[in-house]
């Protein structure tokens, strides 16, 4: 985001060709959809480093949100003049910011969804339990 405010981004060179940046945003959007119907593979960048869940995951979840809520008004400029980044995981996968955006709510929604799948299955195994 600061190289891209500060006018230092370099884009590649797939980023400027419109319809790779609008095939590349759509196929990712659609492989982050909340509904899981397709299991993916994330990238070894997105795995997690550990599978302990601490007992403050929700308020984590809650500043993660709120961060991510001053990110997004903060680049509205940026947005508004389709700026186009790639993709963390591969300087090649090219999409605009704005589907940037879509793309990480789109898949905090996705967890969301899974962390309730959780609940529903640990109230199931506590009613079975006792």
């Amino acid at each position: 985001m600061a190289d891209l405010k500060s006018g230092k981004y370099q884009l590649p060179f797939l980023g400027k060709f419109g319809f790779i940046v609008s095939y590349l945003g759509k196929l990712i959007l659609k492989a982050v959809e909340p509904s899981r119907k397709k299991k993916t593979k994330t990238f070894s960048i997105w795995e997690p480093s550990e599978s302990n869940i601490s007992d403050d995951i929700l308020a984590q979840f809650s500043n993660h949100q709120k961060e991510l809520k001053r990110e997004i008004l903060a680049a509205k400029d940026l947005v508004k003049q389709g700026a186009v980044i790639s993709s963390p995981a591969n300087k090649n996968i090219v999409y605009k910011l704005e589907t940037a955006f879509d793309v990480i709510v789109t898949h905090e929604q996705r967890h969301l969804e899974q962390a309730k799948e959780v609940l529903i299955q640990l109230k199931k195994n506590s009613v079975t339990v006792t």
